[in-house]
């Protein structure tokens, strides 16, 4: 408080200074709100220090999750009470995971065939149903032994050329087809390189193969470099 504040005060008439100074009433209206009702006591208690006021928590003496309070064993954000798979990590709306009824690593809400495994073999494998290799087509699957590279280059030898042209004209039949071109080496020199030197080949054979008229979307290149040798032929 200021002096000049002080000396006001002090100089203040005499009725107003025993206004002031005379003890306080007891009843003063509204008194009685000082003192917490049962209820709002009850509201900022917290008996299993979850964060949930036990006025509002579903479950008051187990820890649990917010908003109701009650525990979630599986972490899901199902709380147990709720959740018809309390020790299994699930979604909506039940809380229990998402089925994956043949077991073929796709979710029945993303299979097509969700009885059927499918059948993992490059030819629509993200449909979820079982299916066969077309016949003209199973004999490329695999090693082929019909394309081949100059030493340490990602050039083809020229008897190459007409097997790449033979795929070509198979994958045209079959546009529904994706392919995956993984390109070896041998196990000379560093992982390094020769895991650089066979995406080189990789990416020959799908250029080579788009320029005979398949669509480059439904071709990828892997480098399997020397970790995977299907030959000691340093051209394979």
């Amino acid at each position: 408080m200021s002096r000049r504040s002080l000396v006001a005060l002090v100089g203040a008439p005499l009725l107003s200074s025993a206004i002031a100074c005379a003890p306080p009433p007891t009843n003063v209206p509204g008194e009685e709100l000082r003192i917490q009702p049962k209820e709002q006591l009850r509201a900022s208690g917290d008996a299993d220090a979850d964060g949930v006021p036990d006025l509002h928590d579903q479950c008051p003496v187990e820890p649990g999750i917010k908003p109701g309070g009650c525990p979630d064993r599986d972490g899901d954000l199902f709380p147990d009470i709720r959740d018809n798979c309390p020790d299994q990590p699930g979604h909506e709306p039940d809380g229990c995971p998402i089925p994956d009824t043949d077991g073929d690593g796709l979710l029945d809400p993303n299979d097509k065939c969700p009885n059927e495994p499918e059948s993992y073999n490059s030819i629509g494998d993200d449909d979820g149903c079982p299916d066969e290799v077309p016949k003209d087509l199973a004999r490329y699957l695999g090693v082929v032994k019909g394309i081949q590279f100059n030493t340490d280059t990602a050039k083809f030898k020229r008897r190459s050329k007409g097997t790449l042209t033979k795929i070509a004209a198979v994958l045209k039949r079959h546009p529904e087809i994706r392919v995956e071109i993984a390109a070896h080496t041998d196990h000379v020199g560093s992982d390094e390189y020769n895991t650089a030197l066979s995406r080189l080949r990789a990416e020959a054979v799908i250029d080579e193969l788009v320029a005979r008229g398949v669509d480059r979307a439904r071709l990828s290149a892997r480098a399997a470099g020397k970790s995977q040798p299907i030959s000691e032929d340093p051209e394979v």
